[in-house]
């Protein structure tokens, strides 16, 4: 859909979508940017009405389901672009999930907070390595807000309980997650049982209900842990070690939204 019309123009690609998680699964196996495979992706995934439209790099709004919500629109290149830069570079690219599930009158924050959950002590759990780089990315956001005049309460390096208990302490305007991600981990004490969301601590997540019980919703939300963007059901069998970023399930964000 685009932003120029009131109304939402729902269009349906029709590409071989095996062939498409075969795209991904390949540009998800390395760090390194691939064009080739976000251009390739962009004549796959979009309808060539979005197509006609995109040479001219307006503000754009996807309107998507629970299936196209797992692809990585805003990675996609126009080859024949007047612009060498991605779309979502140049404009404005957002995305819109249709769900009949929603909170009527969410709550917000007044005023400006933010809480920053970066690299939570897993101490005792060999499963999960020490994430030096979540630990300084929590650093440098909240100092970053603090400089903005914002009260920016971090825990870093810090228990669940100390997690949980931050969480519900204000009303936070802006909440920012780094650490470890997983998606139907099977717990060691409850082997029949599998649990998604951020690990927090040992054999502890943050999960979608926890995110059910706040009463304030953010109005931001950035997620960097492994699996949380995840849409959909069940994995196809791929771990993240073999590539398997690209396999969508619900999770934390999906219940922000």
């Amino acid at each position: 859909a685009t932003t120029d019309r009131a109304r939402a123009e729902e269009t349906l690609a029709t590409g071989q979508l095996r062939l498409v998680e075969g795209f991904i699964r390949q540009a998800s196996q390395s760090s390194n940017a691939n064009a080739e495979v976000a251009k390739t992706l962009f004549e796959m995934l979009l309808p060539n009405r979005l197509k006609e439209l995109a040479p001219k790099q307006a503000d754009m709004v996807l309107v998507l389901d629970s299936a196209s919500a797992r692809y990585p629109w805003e990675l996609l290149e126009d080859r024949w672009s007047q612009c060498s830069r991605p779309p979502a570079i140049t404009a404005c690219l957002l995305r819109q999930l249709k769900t009949p599930r929603f909170r009527p009158h969410p709550a917000h924050a007044s005023e400006a907070t933010a809480f920053i959950v970066g690299n939570p002590d897993l101490a005792g759990w060999a499963s999960f390595a020490d994430l030096p780089g979540a630990r300084q990315e929590a650093q440098s956001v909240a100092n970053l807000l603090n400089g903005k005049n914002y009260f920016a309460y971090s825990c870093i390096d810090e228990p669940a309980d100390s997690i949980l208990s931050g969480l519900h302490k204000k009303p936070w305007r802006i909440l920012h997650l780094c650490g470890h991600g997983e998606h139907e981990f099977k717990l060691e004490e409850e082997p029949d049982k599998t649990v998604s969301g951020m690990v927090i601590g040992n054999n502890t997540f943050l999960t979608p209900g926890d995110v059910e019980q706040m009463r304030w919703v953010p109005e931001l939300v950035f997620i960097n842990c492994c699996h949380l963007g995840k849409t959909q059901g069940k994995t196809l069998g791929k771990t993240a070690a073999q590539g398997g970023f690209s396999q969508l399930a619900a999770n934390l964000a999906v219940q922000f939204i």
